[in-house]
């Protein structure tokens, strides 16, 4: 097993836009087809809206660089605007899916922002001195694929016409399953990669606010796995580190 179950895990969840393209929205089935829903969301975001760029295109990515990213979306009414538009229409036509719909991006909203600018929250968990280099993407690519594994994600998930209903059902708990499995990976048995010197602590913060921050529905943290998350980041005081 290899990074394949990995990307499975995330295309569940949509975490990027492949395949994810705009769907017309009246056809019949589509108000109660999860995958048709994300795309219609991931096809409302203006350019830049809900992404994290950093890390695809430099060495480290350092506690600025990610609060910048959240603070594009924070701040810009006119794109925030434009998405809100876009997605209320989806209650015209999938108004009993649009309630657990609105209640999600109404805790992603608040749990990033606050008004325009970054919220408390994740101003603390991506605490000062919040480093990871992009050298450590081999380590989350294979504690997320053995936590893949161990779940047996790949066989307890629907395929690609999972209904709405269903995926509200699962995801919530295959995020929190994931969420202590990798965490529990990291603290028992880091994986090592050569150049990665980020701690193991920052590589968890990064991946699961980059996670909650761009992908779609049902991908945020419980609210005690977030204050989890918020207690890993206070701990961090020059932090164990994965040593090559």
């Amino acid at each position: 097993m290899g990074i394949k179950e990995a990307v499975i895990f995330l295309l569940l969840i949509c975490i990027q836009s492949i395949s994810c393209v705009p769907v017309e929205i009246d056809d019949d089935p589509f108000c109660d087809n999860y995958h048709e829903l994300v795309s219609y969301d991931i096809g409302c975001r203006p350019d830049g809206f809900f992404k994290m760029r950093h890390l695809s295109r430099m060495i480290e990515v350092s506690r600025d660089d990610a609060l910048s990213d959240v603070r594009a979306t924070c701040s810009n009414e006119t794109n925030k605007e434009a998405y809100n538009n876009c997605m209320n229409l989806l209650s015209l036509k999938c108004p009993v899916q649009y309630v657990e719909v609105d209640e999600f991006l109404r805790n992603k909203m608040n749990m990033f922002c606050d008004g325009s600018d970054v919220s408390d929250w994740i101003q603390k968990v991506v605490h000062d001195g919040f480093s990871n280099k992009r050298t450590c993407l081999m380590v989350t690519d294979d504690v997320l694929t053995n936590c893949v594994e161990e779940l047996n994600i790949e066989n307890r998930v629907p395929g690609s016409n999972v209904s709405f209903a269903m995926a509200l059902e699962l995801f919530p708990s295959i995020i929190t399953e994931m969420f202590h499995c990798m965490k529990t990976k990291f603290t028992l048995t880091p994986t090592p990669s050569d150049g990665c010197v980020s701690s193991w602590q920052d590589i968890l913060i990064h991946y699961w606010t980059d996670l909650m921050f761009t992908s779609s529905f049902f991908s945020l943290l419980s609210v005690q796995d977030a204050q989890e998350l918020l207690a890993i980041a206070e701990s961090v005081s020059g932090g164990e580190i994965l040593n090559i």
